[in-house]
């Protein structure tokens, strides 16, 4: 494996990356198991599988990256997106809301954007994850941010 550094797990995953099986076996464990459930699988799927599937959900044929649109309000919390007025800039949705992302960390909240049409930079089966249970760690920024948000992973 090559070792990779991201802000956070939200960051890592919307990359296309799942939680490690060596270093994170108990994440990894409750990704398989959210990620096989939202793929309709009756177990858990084997890592080459989800790799395969979240490198053609991530990069398209001339290596360009791949997104899906969606509502940003429809989207669970830890998906990244960004919008046609902002294409450069990224938000991850968290608690109802959208954080803008930095390289230093994230901005305060903008709102919700609920019917706003968004390119989701989330893979689309990272995505179904996070809706069949999958809760990543948002980060120092926004734990605890919002009450309403899904429980965390202890």
């Amino acid at each position: 494996y090559t070792e990779l550094f991201f802000l956070d797990e939200a960051t890592a995953l919307a990359a296309g990356h799942r939680p490690c099986a060596f270093c994170r076996r108990q994440d990894y464990r409750r990704f398989v198991e959210a990620w096989s459930r939202a793929a309709g699988m009756q177990g858990p799927a084997a890592a080459d599988v989800i790799d395969r599937v979240l490198h053609e959900e991530r990069v398209g044929p001339r290596r360009e990256k791949r997104t899906f649109t969606a509502a940003a309000g429809s989207l669970p919390p830890g998906t990244f997106v960004t919008f046609a007025e902002t294409p450069g800039d990224a938000f991850i949705t968290w608690g109802g809301e959208l954080y803008p992302w930095r390289f230093e960390g994230y901005g305060e909240a903008i709102g919700t954007a609920a019917g706003a049409e968004a390119f989701v930079l989330t893979p689309r089966s990272i995505v179904a994850a996070f809706e069949a249970g999958y809760v990543p760690r948002g980060g120092p920024a926004i734990e605890g941010r919002a009450a309403t948000e899904q429980p965390r992973p202890s």
